[in-house]
């Protein structure tokens, strides 16, 4: 969202820290939303996809799964809760599992395939400069199969934004 491109954007620390309490503040803000929407109305897919999201993007990624799951059980081709799931994935460090959600995605919606694969060359990327989290087999495995895989769209290059 804004709010994160803000903390990541922040010329000090101190800056940095404030818009990432803000940004956790809003992400908290939306779970309680999305939460009361469900109880309104629990076949919401969109609802559980955006629990998955703010979840995600406050490093809850098991509660995050869970959320994507009802999502996708409710809407199995909802591109979006695949997209975001694979993202959840990554964010445990299961490359394989993301790489099952692109590979989906990519069958129903190469545009939104795109944006997975944004974030599993960045999910590499990270790796490859902190080998402590991941094993050099595993990010030699998950280069060479992302070495295979088309240039993204220019579409796809935008940063992710909050979808609500």
């Amino acid at each position: 969202t804004r709010l994160d491109h803000d903390a990541a954007a922040a010329p000090n620390e101190r800056t940095r820290e404030t818009a990432r309490r803000d940004a956790a503040r809003a992400y908290e803000d939306a779970l309680v939303a999305f939460e009361q929407a469900i109880e309104l109305e629990p076949e919401m897919y969109e609802a559980h996809t955006y629990i998955g999201y703010a979840s995600r993007k406050l490093g809850r990624y098991e509660r995050s799964l869970t959320a994507y799951e009802t999502a996708l059980r409710l809407k199995p081709d909802y591109v979006r809760a695949i997209e975001y799931q694979g993202e959840a994935f990554l964010g445990l460090g299961h490359f394989e599992s993301a790489k099952r959600n692109y590979l989906r995605l990519y069958a129903l919606d190469a545009q939104q395939a795109d944006k997975l694969l944004i974030a599993m060359r960045r999910w590499l990327d990270e790796r490859q400069h902190d080998s402590h989290t991941s094993s050099q087999q595993d990010i030699a495995n998950a280069a060479a199969w992302l070495a295979t895989r088309p240039s993204t769209s220019a579409s796809a290059q935008v940063n992710e934004s909050a979808p609500w």
